[in-house]
């Protein structure tokens, strides 16, 4: 797989995001999905062998479409600028939790999660978290977890206004029992990306997560009541 070319790619198409230079770039968008699909097969295999719940994904469920859904959108350029990979046991269009790689020009990032599920979803994982409360800490503050990611996201657009009424607001996991999504992230750079051993800091950042997706997917295949 050819990085650069990736990269080179999508910087001019954000220059040039119109069906006219798209169509006279065509070929080279052909060898740009290719090495896209390339890094999602090498991404994929390298994963499954630490999560067996990727075994036998379809590596075409955990890739997307180059062309953007501009019906709702005010910005109505036809392309996306960035690639994304997600890993999770069923491909993208299933609320679970999972890894996720992301490709742009000096805003790439790896990292995971479940992010803005619906209201059935949120309420099913946060009872996990207040059920396994121990448990789920031992996660979150783990050294190999916070040194990679720091945190999940907490940012106030995706929490409640105040802790639930059945969680003491001094309680370690107060604040995490407010949120409506569960996600962390780490930066690359474009040297990071590039870098010969791009593929290996990958993998272990994202194995770093494998706790905390398998935490939260326990919790969305649950009864009610938590735990399986």
């Amino acid at each position: 797989m050819n990085m650069q070319n990736i990269f080179n790619f999508l910087q001019n198409l954000s220059e040039n995001n119109h069906k006219e230079w798209f169509d006279l770039n065509r070929k080279w968008y052909d060898t740009v999905k290719a090495d896209y699909l390339s890094l999602a097969e090498t991404l994929l295999s390298e994963m499954s062998k630490s999560d067996q719940s990727l075994n036998n994904v379809d590596v075409k469920k955990c890739i997307f479409r180059i062309n953007k859904d501009v019906r709702f959108s005010k910005d109505k350029s036809p392309y996306k600028t960035a690639l994304g990979i997600i890993l999770t046991p069923f491909g993208k269009k299933m609320f679970l939790g999972g890894y996720y790689i992301h490709l742009e020009n000096n805003q790439s990032f790896v990292g995971g999660g479940l992010y803005m599920p619906p209201n059935d979803i949120v309420k099913k994982v946060r009872n996990e978290i207040i059920t396994y409360s121990d448990e789920f800490l031992r996660i979150v503050k783990h050294k190999d977890f916070t040194r990679t990611y720091g945190d999940i996201d907490q940012r106030p657009e995706i929490m409640l206004a105040k802790v639930p009424k059945d969680v003491d607001p001094s309680s370690g996991i107060a604040d995490y029992s407010r949120l409506k999504s569960f996600t962390v992230g780490k930066h690359y750079t474009n040297d990071m990306i590039f870098s010969k051993d791009f593929m290996a800091t990958c993998v272990k950042d994202l194995n770093n997560l494998h706790d905390f997706i398998h935490f939260i997917n326990r919790g969305i295949t649950s009864d009610e009541n938590g735990g399986i």
